[in-house]
């Protein structure tokens, strides 16, 4: 380690000199300007607008161009974390089919969201299509809390079905 040391010049940044800290203090900072009045409010991000990026980034995987922006790794993860109904994860199996005739792979941190969200969401019957399944949709081993997590939900789900049939008859 030492002999690193002797070889790595010793180094000062413009910012920490002696010269910038004089300047710095020479300064004077107006308070009144600090929450100017006329800067204009920042975009909410609404409902509306994440249903808008979703179906952007649905249309892009769904109907490529040769465009660089268009072929970007972190789209089909995008579509997942914009989901937000049970209806938009039933169509996300066709984007992820659709991601893997494009030739891209299912990442392994995709492959987690794509699960944990089809379970934060209550359809547990399509994280387990979308796992099981790897021929079509191509999703990777998820981490062991994550399995145990969608095992314990499919039992939950399962135990839950004969009940509600009992319960109707």
């Amino acid at each position: 380690m030492l002999a690193l040391r002797r070889l790595l010049p010793a180094t000062r940044s413009l910012h920490s000199s002696a010269v910038a800290w004089k300047g710095k203090a020479a300064e004077e900072v107006d308070m009144d300007d600090l929450f100017d009045d006329s800067v204009a409010e920042l975009p909410s991000s609404s409902g509306g607008d994440r249903s808008a990026r979703r179906a952007d980034y649905v249309s892009r995987i769904m109907h490529p161009t040769h465009g660089r922006e268009e072929h970007r790794a972190g789209n089909l993860r995008k579509v997942v974390q914009l989901s937000d109904t049970p209806e938009e994860l039933e169509e996300l199996g066709r984007v992820i089919q659709q991601w893997r005739v494009n030739g891209y792979a299912v990442s392994k941190q995709t492959s987690t969201e794509i699960v944990g969200r089809c379970i934060n969401l209550g359809r547990v019957d399509l994280a387990e299509k979308y796992y099981r399944n790897r021929a079509d949709y191509g999703l990777k081993h998820v981490p062991g809390h994550m399995a145990m997590k969608l095992k314990t939900k499919l039992a939950e789900a399962k135990s839950e079905a004969p009940a509600a049939a009992e319960a109707s008859a």
